[in-house]
């Protein structure tokens, strides 16, 4: 099943794709949604970083947040891939954002 069309928010297509996943006969999902263009508040950095401090499972400090046409890229170290998943998770959160580039490093 290929889908298509524009959404607001990346949460819009992802719940698109797992909602025809289950469907019975199934097999493939090629998910061609795209996020559209919003007006990017111009303090997004600011409330990703604020959002990173406030997560107990983030120390929002080593993570390092640039802002450029959508596309927040997020650099530095975190201490598990579930700490990783999280600080992805948050900035997905945030308004205006269609592309996330996670450069982040798992360090034990």
């Amino acid at each position: 099943m290929i889908l298509s069309g524009e959404v607001s928010c990346q949460y819009q297509k992802n719940a698109a794709e797992n909602a025809v996943r289950k469907l019975c006969g199934v097999v493939l999902v090629i998910n061609n949604v795209t996020i559209k263009r919003q007006p990017q508040p111009t303090d997004i950095k600011q409330r990703i970083e604020k959002a990173l401090e406030r997560s107990a499972e983030l120390d929002g400090k080593s993570i390092r947040v640039a802002v450029a046409d959508g596309t927040v890229t997020l650099e530095g170290t975190v201490d598990s891939c579930a700490a990783r998943d999280q600080a992805e998770r948050a900035v997905w959160a945030a308004p205006g954002v269609i592309e996330v580039r996670d450069d982040l490093r798992v360090v034990l």
